[in-house]
């Protein structure tokens, strides 16, 4: 037997060794996330990549600690870990589990992990391993995403100006949690910023704060607002109480304050000021979304005071920014479309009025005259579609259509007011492209890894998304990225690319878009950073990248089924109750009342014993389209489960109002329908419970409204029953 030594075979595994632990640390380094390990009592025993220090965390403060520690809290669950131990003891893997944490300056960042459990050869469970992101921009960007959506919203379906203020102003303390706001115009003649309108927490300090309000004026330069009014700029005080001088007295009692201009075509028209009762440092974030908002407000408020000194139309909607069509419905023509709406699609204003709505959009002439009509009808309820528009070089514009209606003598005129929306687009597509890259290196990781040599030609290709590319392995390497075919690329994109790349700097979130054979656009995501060798010689590229297209579509999927009745297709009990809830705190606040109808079927069970449980499926379904049918569109049709219905019937003044609605209900279910060659007819017993007078609460309103079905089932069923106390007897 013959013994070879090959003395270079351990320099070899430690060369390759080194090798694959360099470009461990790189793919860690490179990806928006950070690699952990925990140990059998989940202590954290390994913390490593880039995204603890960008987030300002300590990794070694963190090892030897759980991640209940420092103070963490979780987002779901009211706050409490009780889920996520039971998940840990049950050693099951998880994903994207959320949380908030003080990092070592102080500041709550949000952090979403990810993990599974560790066994060894003899299946001993020897703790958890995983990866963690950064998730405090995007969540923070998707709340401001919504409040621009929000204050847009109110600016289109206001029927005032001072409905829009009111309604603006909500939305800002709402989702930023602020205690009050206020408006104040600027009165030229005077010379002084005057109160307008306002809005605030129902609170009697707000109360008789917002009151005084109404008094105070502003000169320039005058207190926060004076100062916004002066020089044009937002204003942020995070604290009033330590500020050297508070311009009113009446502002005393707040404390945090932000005070922004609302300015159209450089001219200043008012200043809106939010006040908090707490601390509130700056939020660079806001004040950056506050920009948009602002320029929108003060839009509406440019165009609403147009429309005051009565000038004319033609020079109003030119004037706007937002692109504005006059659609006659009888010939489906523009008759009127403003200049911004030219400049931007390419057209000119004469080419427009040639043609009509059907010819911009993908939708089919037949379609869009059903929706103008159905618009015209009140079956349709007004309110922002977005869609894309085609340019006259042929590509398309996406935006945001708000479609009203105006009766004329001839017929009815259609409004499209739009709003590009490619900045937004870009926004949410940058939202999807910053989401982990690395899941896990044992079969969680999303991510595709890759190389490029001197010439930036592939040399490597890694990971489950290069399916993503639907070629070949072989197709791919050699070729460098501009060769492939990406539909969203310009030559100028990639000459910026290329110039990046030459100066040897590291490139991220570079978002290349391509159809799949179903003509479905797809995206990825492309981060890299150059790679030198020992000399400092320049020799490549590598990087990272990641297809989220298909999970963004099973989160459409997963939120519609949460929802909604798998057979009716209406909302659940769930949903119902949701809705239930916000009718009663809405109902509290505006001393308003509303109607819960519980709907049984009569004789259900003899069709479902006798044609079989497909028949009275087919029943339900068709029961639950004529409640649909019978009832306002503002009203909530629910299906809770069996044969059992609920109808929550809004603004209620008194019990004779909700007669007819039941008394519509029993008669739309009571035509027969044929199933299998069989007629088949079933009726309903309705419990009519009202807020406040029978209930005040969502489980005395549904148990009450039981109890009234059931006694006009005692009745002789076919019938509707008001709760009262004898009802319950």
């Amino acid at each position: 037997m013959v013994t070879r030594n090959n003395p270079e075979e351990p320099q070899d595994l430690a060369a390759a060794l080194r090798q694959s632990e360099q470009r461990f640390r790189n793919f860690i380094e490179l990806s928006s996330e950070g690699y952990w390990e925990q140990d059998e009592n989940y202590r954290f025993t390994l913390i490593q990549g880039g995204f603890f220090e960008k987030s300002g965390f300590n990794p070694d403060k963190h090892l030897g600690t759980t991640r209940w520690d420092h103070g963490a809290v979780p987002l779901d669950d009211d706050g409490h870990w009780d889920r996520h131990k039971a998940v840990l003891e049950a050693r099951q893997p998880f994903t994207d589990f959320l949380f908030k944490r003080a990092n070592s300056q102080g500041e709550v960042r949000t952090v979403s992990t990810s993990g599974q459990p560790v066994f060894d050869e003899a299946g001993r469970y020897r703790g958890y391993r995983g990866v963690a992101r950064d998730i405090t921009e995007r969540r923070r960007d998707e709340q401001l995403l919504a409040l621009e959506h929000a204050v847009t919203r109110c600016l289109a379906e206001a029927d005032s100006t001072a409905a829009a203020l009111r309604a603006a102003i909500r939305a800002v303390c709402q989702t930023q949690e602020w205690k009050c706001g206020r408006y104040f115009r600027v009165d030229q003649q005077a010379g002084v910023l005057r109160f307008a309108e306002a809005w605030g927490i129902a609170d009697a300090v707000i109360e008789r704060f917002i009151a005084a309000s109404r008094a105070v004026t502003y000169a320039p330069g005058d207190g926060l607002a004076g100062r916004a009014w002066q020089t044009g700029k937002p204003q942020w005080v995070a604290d009033l109480g330590g500020a050297a001088r508070v311009a009113h007295a009446n502002e005393a009692p707040v404390r945090g304050a932000f005070v922004f201009p609302i300015i159209s075509e450089g001219k200043i028209l008012g200043v809106f000021s939010f006040t908090s009762d707490k601390v509130r440092e700056p939020d660079a974030r806001l004040l950056q979304a506050i920009g948009v908002i602002g320029s929108q407000i003060g839009q509406f408020l440019q165009r609403k005071q147009a429309e005051e000194e009565q000038r004319r139309f033609r020079a109003a909607i030119d004037l706007s920014p937002t692109w504005i069509f006059l659609i006659d419905r009888a010939t489906m023509r523009f008759i009127d479309v403003n200049r911004s709406a030219c400049k931007e699609l390419g057209y000119s204003r004469e080419e427009l009025l040639r043609i009509g709505p059907h010819d911009l959009n993908r939708m089919p002439r037949e379609e869009q005259e059903r929706a103008y009509d159905q618009l015209i009808e009140g079956r349709q309820e007004a309110g922002v579609l977005e869609t894309s528009l085609y340019c006259s070089d042929g590509s398309m514009i996406p935006v945001a259509v708000y479609r009203g209606v105006v009766p004329t003598e001839n017929g009815h005129l259609i409004i499209a007011i739009v709003r590009n929306i490619s900045a937004r687009k870009r926004a949410e597509a940058e939202l999807r492209a910053s989401e982990a890259r690395f899941r896990s290196l044992t079969g969680l990781s999303s991510d595709m890894y890759w190389e490029q040599d001197e010439q930036h030609r592939l040399t490597e290709l890694s990971g489950k998304n290069q399916a993503w590319l639907e070629d070949s392995r072989a197709r791919l390497l050699g070729k460098r990225r501009w060769d492939l075919q990406f539909d969203n690329m310009t030559e100028a994109a990639w000459a910026a690319h290329r110039a990046r790349l030459e100066a040897r700097q590291p490139f991220h979130d570079l978002e290349l878009c391509r159809l799949d054979q179903s003509g479905k656009a797809v995206w990825l995501s492309v981060s890299g950073e150059p790679v030198f060798d020992e000399s400092g010689a320049f020799t490549g590229y590598r990087g990272v990248g990641r297809d989220i297209t298909e999970r963004k579509q099973g989160e459409a999927r997963i939120q519609y089924q949460a929802s909604h009745d798998a057979l009716t297709s209406l909302p659940n009990r769930a949903m119902f109750n949701e809705v239930l809830m916000l009718a009663l705190q809405n109902a509290r606040r505006y001393q308003r009342s509303f109607a819960v109808l519980f709907i049984d079927l009569d004789r259900f069970k003899i069709v479902n014993d006798t044609l079989g449980h497909e028949a009275g499926d087919k029943l339900l379904q068709e029961m639950g389209t004529r409640l649909s049918h019978a009832v306002r569109s503002g009203d909530l049709v629910a299906r809770l489960g069996g044969d059992e219905f609920v109808v929550l019937v809004q603004e209620v003044d008194e019990a004779k109002q909700i007669e007819p609605v039941a008394r519509k209900i029993l008669s739309a279910l009571m035509p027969p329908m044929v199933i299998q060659g069989q007629e088949c007819r079933v009726t309903a017993s309705i419990g009519i419970c009202i807020y406040p007078a029978d209930a005040e609460d969502e489980r005395s309103l549904m148990q009450n409204a039981d109890i009234a079905m059931y006694r006009a089932k005692e009745k002789g069923k076919n019938t509707y029953v008001f709760y009262s106390a004898k009802t319950g007897d």
